[in-house]
C-alpha cells in the first residue's frame, strides 16, 4: 500500500474517522513538513484555516463513501508558505479500516501566476500600473528621496504602421530588457501602457538621476535589428525627485518634465519661472489627489454597509446596473443569490439586537471567505444579502449557492445564547441570465426573491434555482 502510494504524484494521506492521520506518502510529507501519524489533521493546516478544514473533514465523513467531496479553497500549509487544495473522499464504509482519503494538490504556482497576472504587464513581464502606484506609495510614506525617471519612446506608432504590431510588440520587449539591464540594483521598472516605461530609484540623488537618465536613453538608442534593417529608437526622458510628492503628482511631474525633454528644453536651461510653475504644478497636485482620496473615502463610506463591511443596498443597485450595461455591450452570463437568514426575528428575541448584530456579521464573514473571487455579497437590508455571480448560468449558480449555505450550517452561529437555540441557516433563491436571454437583471433580481420566498416555504434551510408550483409569498413572513 505505502509503495502504491508513495508513486503518486500528488500527496495523498489516509486518516481515520476521527481524522487522525493513519499514514501519508512522500508527497504529502514533503507538502506538510513533519511528522504526521497520529496528529489530527487539522494540525497540519495553518491556524487561521483550522476551523474551515474541520467543518471540511465533518463533512467528508458523513457524507456517501462513494461520493468525493467538493475542492476546498486554497489553504496555507502549517510547515511553510505552500498553498494546498485539499480532496477527500470517505473509504471501505462499515469495515474495520474504513477512514478518509485525502487528495493534496500543491496550487503555489497557480495562486503565484494568478498573482502575476494582477502585477505584471502582459506583454514585457514588467511591473504594471498598479504595481508602480504602489511601489510609489510605500516610497513616499517612508520618506525616500529618490529619482523616478519617466520614459516616452519616439516613432512607435510609425513602426507599427509600417512593420505591424507584432514587430512593435518585439521592439518593446527589447526595450524593456535594455531598461532593466541599465536601471540599478533595486529598482523597480515599470511599463504604464502604450510606449510608456517609469524606472523609480528610490537610493539615487538628482545629479545620479541625471546620469541614469542619460545611460537609459543611450540604452533605447542602440540598434534593433528586424528581417535584415537596423532600426534606430529614441526616447524622451523625464527626471524628478520624489522628495514632497505622492505617488499621483510624482507621476504627473514626470509626465511633464518628460514633455519638456520632447521639446529640447533641458533640466539647466528651465528658468526660474518654469520652475515655480512647476512647483506650484506639484503642490496643486498633491492638494487635488488629497482631495481625491477624501472623495473616494466619503464615496466608499456612502456604500459600504458599517455592520458587516459588505458593500450596501446602494452599492447593489449600482453594481446592477454596471451589469447591466455590460450584458448590453456584449454576451455574458450572470446568476443572482438572494440570501435570507431563516427566523432572524428569534435570533433578536432569543439575545438581543447586539447578539443579531454579531450574527449577522458573522454571517456576512462566512458567506465573502466561501464566494469564489469576483463574487460581490452586499448586504440589502435587514438580515437579507445578495451575491452578484458573473459569468455562470443558474444551475452553476445554484451550486455556488450550495456551497454558500453549506459554509453557513457548518460554521455553527449561535442563534442564542443557549445551545437549545440551535445554529444559524439561510435560505436561498437563484436566478440567471444566460448569452442573449432578454431581460435586466433587476428582473433576475426579482426573481432570485420569490425563489427565496420558496425555499422558506419548502422548509428553509435550502437552495431553489427555478420555478416549482410552491413558488410565492410564504405562508408566514420570512424571518
Amino acid at each position: 500500500m505505502d509503495q502504491l502510494l508513495d508513486g503518486v504524484p500528488v500527496g495523498i494521506v489516509v486518516l481515520n474517522l476521527d481524522k487522525s492521520v493513519r499514514s501519508a506518502n512522500r508527497e504529502a510529507s514533503r507538502l506538510l513538513g513533519t511528522e504526521q501519524a497520529g496528529i489530527a489533521f487539522e494540525r497540519l493546516v495553518a491556524a487561521p484555516a483550522r476551523a474551515q478544514v474541520r467543518s471540511y473533514l465533518d463533512s467528508a465523513v458523513a457524507g456517501d463513501a462513494n461520493r468525493v467531496s467538493e475542492l476546498s479553497p486554497v489553504l496555507r500549509s502549517a510547515a511553510g508558505q505552500v498553498d494546498l487544495m485539499l480532496l477527500a473522499r470517505r473509504y471501505r464504509s462499515g469495515s474495520p479500516e474504513e477512514g478518509l482519503l485525502l487528495a493534496i494538490v500543491d496550487v503555489t504556482g497557480a495562486r503565484t501566476r494568478a498573482l502575476d497576472s494582477t502585477s505584471r504587464d502582459p506583454h514585457t513581464g514588467l511591473a504594471n500600473r498598479r504595481t508602480l502606484i504602489d511601489h510609489l506609495t510605500d516610497l513616499v510614506k517612508s520618506g525616500s528621496r529618490g529619482c523616478l525617471l519617466y520614459l516616452d519612446v519616439d516613432g512607435m506608432k510609425e513602426i507599427n504602421d509600417s512593420w505591424g504590431h507584432r514587430v512593435g510588440d518585439q521592439v518593446l520587449q527589447t526595450i524593456a530588457d535594455r531598461l532593466v539591464q541599465t536601471a540599478p540594483h533595486g529598482a523597480l521598472v515599470a511599463r504604464i501602457g502604450g510606449d510608456e516605461f517609469v524606472v523609480v530609484a528610490g537610493r539615487l540623488n538628482r545629479p545620479d538621476g541625471q546620469h541614469l537618465a542619460a545611460d537609459l536613453r543611450a540604452a533605447v538608442a542602440q540598434p534593433i535589428t528586424i528581417r535584415d534593417t537596423q532600426l534606430r529608437i529614441s526616447a524622451a526622458v523625464g527626471l524628478i525627485g520624489l522628495a514632497g510628492h505622492s505617488a499621483d503628482s510624482a507621476l504627473m511631474a514626470a509626465d511633464e518634465a518628460m514633455y519638456r525633454d520632447k521639446r529640447g528644453v533641458t533640466p539647466d536651461a528651465v528658468s526660474e519661472a518654469d520652475e515655480r510653475a512647476a512647483a506650484h504644478q506639484s503642490a496643486l497636485a498633491l492638494e487635488v489627489d488629497q482631495l481625491r482620496r477624501e472623495a473616494t473615502r466619503l464615496r466608499d463610506e456612502a456604500r459600504t454597509d458599517h455592520l458587516t463591511g459588505c458593500p450596501n443596498r446602494r452599492a447593489l443597485f449600482e453594481r446592477l446596473t454596471d451589469l447591466d450595461e455590460r450584458r448590453r455591450r456584449r454576451t455574458e452570463r450572470i446568476a443572482i443569490a438572494f440570501i435570507d437568514i431563516d427566523r432572524f426575528r428569534e435570533v433578536n428575541q432569543s439575545g438581543g439586537d447586539e447578539h443579531g448584530d454579531r450574527v449577522l456579521a458573522a454571517a456576512a464573514e462566512v458567506l465573502r471567505h466561501a464566494c469564489r473571487p469576483g463574487d460581490v455579497v452586499h448586504r440589502k437590508g435587514g438580515e437579507e444579502f445578495v451575491v452578484t455571480l458573473p459569468n455562470v448560468d443558474t444551475e452553476s449558480g445554484g451550486q455556488i449557492a450550495e456551497r454558500l449555505r453549506h459554509a453557513v450550517e457548518h460554521a455553527r452561529i449561535a442563534r442564542g445564547a443557549h445551545p437549545s437555540d440551535g445554529y444559524l441557516s439561510v435560505s436561498i433563491g437563484v436566478a440567471g441570465l444566460s448569452e442573449n436571454e432578454p431581460g435586466s437583471v433587476f428582473d433576475t433580481l426579482i426573481l432570485a426573491g420569490h425563489r427565496m420566498y420558496a425555499a422558506k416555504n419548502n422548509g428553509r434551510n435550502q437552495v431553489v434555482w427555478r420555478d416549482e408550483p410552491d413558488t410565492g409569498e410564504p405562508n408566514d413572513p420570512p424571518s
